[in-house]
């Protein structure tokens, strides 16, 4: 277990490495939303290997009251899918395992109407 962690590791700072060196200004803005608190912890180490630019570029969010007002200055809010508050109803198959149920996504677009 520890091995298997240790080479994720390494697999995602290679990755950050060679993202930097082969896509220098690819990224404008990103932001991570409804992160769990223990994805912050995660996101310390990624960070350290970021060049100073990039982090400027990164923003980690846990909860809608922080990253609405930030990605409002971006976009409009209604062109969320409508599980993140928006207007825009997402329709493909299959579902992927990340998708939220069909009650919570239900449940979110009917919240958003009142």
């Amino acid at each position: 277990s520890n091995l298997a962690s240790t080479r994720h590791v390494s697999y995602c700072k290679a990755l950050a490495d060679t993202d930097a060196a082969h896509f220098p200004e690819r990224l404008a803005r990103l932001f991570i939303v409804n992160a769990p608190s223990l994805f912050a912890g995660f996101w310390s180490l990624v960070q350290s290997w970021l060049d100073q630019a990039t982090k400027q570029k990164v923003g980690l969010y846990a909860s809608p009251e922080t990253w609405k007002p930030e990605l409002a200055t971006v976009m409009d809010l209604e062109l969320l899918p409508t599980h993140l508050g928006g207007k825009t109803v997402l329709s493909y198959t299959p579902r992927h395992s990340l998708d939220p149920p069909e009650a919570e996504t239900a449940g979110a677009a009917s919240s958003v109407e009142h």
